[in-house]
């Protein structure tokens, strides 16, 4: 090698150009984290079952709109979900559970009954403002209600959250209008069952995924932020809903982000820290190119290696990169610290390197077919990620031997090394006297901390949850969290395929049985329980609300003098109010300021009118919708919507 030094070199990089070409036209990248696990798993047998029956589970996105109440989060989920129809190229699926006519009609009847109680109380104590927006839906109206709730302040009452809520919305949109922002369709304030705490909807989406792409989901995912920017810049998704995206297409991509930044950071982090160890240990400028040449020439082999051998990379052997360059610079630190040795004793070049062969060539072969060994064995395991790694890692070794053996002496020699000035050896720096001299208290040191580290360890625990592989601080994760926080979702669930409805009703009846099963949910679980009780509420509130749904007459449209007068008169009842009430209502005194900027406004007529356009532009249909609510009927399983049977019961009649 080093009588052909510029021969051995010329071959070296010929064979590395061709090795790059041959790694970036076929060495693809598996992004699809479910194949990183053996086909022949009885697991992933009957998850690709499933998936042929239920095509719509595969590879499924989870958006969760939260908002300050159900009314908003809904809207958004809506909009959002309109939004994604528009593009069926990339998104196949869209579901937005709980939506439609008929849970508009019965969605009442799902709640649980203390729910249900709750939800008609606030509607008595909104029943009279309700009234008053039915008989004026306007500016004029919605102000009038406003005062009745100043109006309770003053006599000491208490007023309900959705007060405070509507006060503040309000005083939004009048800042928007004073400003000249564009109207937020999410910005109407709910009069009905309002902002009592944050509500969440849920959006499942099948998008098109490219698994051979380097980021699988990158085009779904960024294209999913994308329109939710659009959604709120023109307005149709207010500032206060919170959208995040989780399940298995954002959490793999996710994790592929991780990864790839995460092993071009370590690679980068690697090869400064291997040029600090490198330049303290090895002290020569000669040697340390020779060693990152020969690094970088069997990385290049390794490449074509692996397009080869295994032919892709998944989220596991990505991380063969890493591994290359902390487990091969070993061979070439000892080739090049016994070679500096050798030449500060007088030996010429080739005398320097046939040293090393002779005295440590079979310890580097011995450390490179070990580390071969090592790697290789994780080939008979079913984790296809973990046995795809051991191929490239084991090969890696191959490449990296046969690149110290070769190369290195030939960059050797022709960058003149054994010329490189002695210097004191890492040997000679260490306290080695000193250890020897006091070995037996050194010895009892290092035995009373492996005690101690062994007491400490006692309390490690295994984390059996995947989840504890991803980034915590990740969008998809947190939004996993909260959904499950929530009682949305969770992690363990087990989908059972039946033959029909009859098979489903028998397993459900044998898997409540078993302790380790929470519950179990069939298709019939969607029929809502305790009917007749949850309608007599029902009918309750329908009779207590058939005034204010039923105006005995409809106020005329308001002029501008009508709204001004709206306005001035909540502002007077506003000042009235005693200061320490005021203090403790800070959503009356920025509704106070929004108002008096408006009153000021050169523009005052123009804007009252938009200010009134965007407050109540849709309390007809709100009051629609609570009407069609209290109009709910007995639900039976046939009466369940088409939307919903179709992700449980296949056309074939199986049934999730």
């Amino acid at each position: 090698m080093a009588r052909h030094a510029w021969l051995v070199l010329f071959i070296a990089l010929g064979l590395s150009a061709a090795s790059m070409w041959y790694a970036v036209n076929n060495l693809k990248m598996n992004s699809n984290a479910a194949e990183m696990v053996s086909p022949e798993e009885p697991f992933k047998i009957y998850g690709t079952e499933f998936e042929k029956v239920f095509p719509q589970f595969a590879d499924a996105v989870m958006v969760a709109v939260e908002a300050p109440d159900g009314y908003e989060a809904e809207m958004a989920a809506l909009q959002l979900a309109d939004a994604l129809r528009a593009e069926p190229g990339l998104f196949k699926d869209i579901f937005v559970p709980g939506t439609g006519a008929f849970y508009e009609k019965n969605g009442l009847l799902y709640l649980n009954e203390d729910d249900l109680s709750e939800a008609i109380d606030k509607l008595a104590e909104a029943q009279v403002g309700l009234a008053k927006m039915a008989s004026d839906p306007s500016l004029r109206g919605l102000f009038d209600m406003l005062e009745l709730g100043v109006e309770a302040l003053e006599q000491g009452n208490d007023l309900p959250p959705s007060f405070a809520h509507l006060a503040d919305r309000v005083s939004d949109a009048a800042d928007r209008v004073s400003r000249g922002e564009e109207a937020d369709s999410s910005n109407v304030p709910r009069m009905i069952g309002a902002g009592d705490g944050r509500e969440i909807r849920v959006i499942i989406i099948q998008p098109a995924v490219d698994f051979t792409a380097a980021l699988s989901g990158r085009e779904a995912v960024e294209r999913l932020h994308q329109i939710d920017a659009d959604l709120r810049s023109h307005g149709m998704i207010s500032g206060d809903v919170v959208i995040r995206f989780t399940g298995d297409v954002v959490l793999s991509y996710d994790e592929l982000t991780a990864v790839r930044d995460g092993v071009a950071l370590a690679g980068m982090v690697s090869l400064v820290m291997l040029l600090i160890i490198l330049g303290f240990g090895l002290r020569s400028l000669r040697l340390i190119l020779a060693s990152y040449g020969t690094l970088f020439i069997g990385f290049a082999w390794t490449a074509a290696f692996a397009a080869f051998a295994v032919g892709q990379l998944n989220m596991l052997s990505a991380a063969c990169a890493v591994l290359f360059i902390g487990l091969w610079i070993d061979h070439a630190i000892h080739y090049c610290l016994r070679y500096r040795e050798l030449a500060s004793h007088g030996a010429n070049n080739l005398e320097a390197l046939d040293g090393v062969s002779q005295s440590i060539g079979g310890a580097i072969c011995l450390c490179a077919i070990s580390s071969a060994i090592g790697f290789l064995s994780f080939i008979p395991t079913n984790y296809q990620g973990f046995a795809e790694l051991g191929i490239i890692a084991g090969g890696g070794m191959v490449m990296a031997l046969i690149a110290s053996l070769s190369v290195l002496p030939a960059l050797l020699t022709i960058l003149r090394a054994a010329k490189t000035r002695p210097h004191l050896s890492l040997g000679e720096m260490l306290p080695v006297d000193f250890m020897a001299r006091h070995g037996r208290g050194l010895a009892l040191i290092v035995l009373a901390a492996s005690c101690a580290a062994i007491f400490i360890a006692r309390n490690a625990e295994f984390d059996s949850s995947t989840l504890a592989l991803k980034n915590p601080d990740s969008e998809s994760v947190l939004a996993l969290r909260d959904l499950s926080d929530a009682d949305i979702v969770t992690d363990y669930t087990a989908m059972v395929l039946a033959r029909d409805m009859d098979h489903a009703r028998e397993l459900a009846a044998q898997l409540e049985a078993l302790p380790a099963v929470d519950h179990v949910v069939t298709p019939e679980s969607y029929v809502p329980e305790n009917q007749q009780e949850k309608l007599y509420l029902i009918e309750e509130a329908a009779d207590f609300m058939w005034p204010a749904l039923n105006p005995s007459f409809t106020a005329l449209p308001p002029d501008h003098a009508s709204r001004l007068e709206s306005v001035q008169n909540l502002q007077d009842r506003i000042k009235a109010l005693d200061p320490a009430i005021l203090e403790q209502s800070p959503s009356l005194a920025a509704l106070q300021q929004s108002l008096m900027r408006l009153l000021q406004s050169s523009e005052v007529e123009a804007e009252l009118q938009d200010l009134e356009t965007r407050l109540t532009g849709d309390i007809k249909q709100q009051l629609a919708r609570l009407e069609l609510a209290l109009s709910a009927d007995i639900v039976t399983f046939d009466d369940l919507p088409d939307s919903l049977l179709s992700r449980d019961i296949s056309p074939e009649g199986q049934v999730r």
